[in-house]
């Protein structure tokens, strides 16, 4: 099973070839292939596509799931275990953080994935990353943090000096166009899950 699911690169030539070296994954790139296999599962009745998005996701569950602090670690090695964030990490390298980016995109697949396979599984995961996403990662203001430590708080440099802000800007900053997606996300989330009367997810997803 592990070896279909490393066919998931994120560049590859014209041929086929992995770029690069790709000797990494990342959570976020399998999240596009789950959506787009139970997708494309759903538009043409190709059971092939289920099969590898169901092996995509328990791929996930193994290794790049926390259990302890739940959500999904981002960067995984080729076996899908995480990447663990060394001492000497540069300040402004994203490796071992958890971030909004992959657990919105998550959130999509899993909808994408429970509306074809309603694995009681899915169902869990689905549900945990929406309660991460509303009430974790959307802060107080309404904007989401961009990069969070593995207990989930926020990576954020507000006490540094000015120089150090605008030199780690990419790790945090108000990201408008994630901010909108998320909360189209939440929604239908929220309505996936059968949710009646999700108040607290349309609340927050307005604001």
């Amino acid at each position: 099973m592990g070896q279909e699911i490393w066919r998931f690169y994120t560049l590859v030539d014209r041929q086929g070839n992995v770029k690069n070296g790709d000797s990494t994954k990342t959570a976020y790139g399998n999240a596009f292939a789950i959506f787009a296999l139970a997708a494309y599962f759903k538009a043409s009745g190709d059971t092939s596509a289920l099969t590898l998005a169901r092996k995509a996701f328990i791929w996930l569950e193994k290794g790049s799931h926390d259990p302890n602090r739940l959500g999904y670690f981002q960067h995984l090695k080729r076996d899908g275990t995480p990447a663990i964030r060394p001492a000497n990490t540069p300040t402004g390298s994203d490796l071992g953080y958890k971030d909004q980016n992959s657990s919105i995109h998550l959130l999509e697949a899993f909808a994408e994935l429970y509306q074809v396979w309603p694995d009681s599984l899915v169902r869990v995961r689905l549900n945990e990353m929406l309660v991460l996403i509303r009430d974790t990662i959307v802060t107080t203001k309404g904007s989401l943090t961009l990069f969070l430590l593995p207990d989930w708080t926020p990576v954020t440099f507000k006490d540094s000096s000015k120089q150090t802000i605008l030199k780690n800007a990419h790790l945090e900053h108000i990201s408008f166009g994630h901010d909108v997606e998320t909360a189209f996300l939440m929604i239908e989330a929220s309505e996936v899950l059968g949710l009646e009367n999700d108040t607290l997810t349309h609340r927050i997803a307005k604001k």
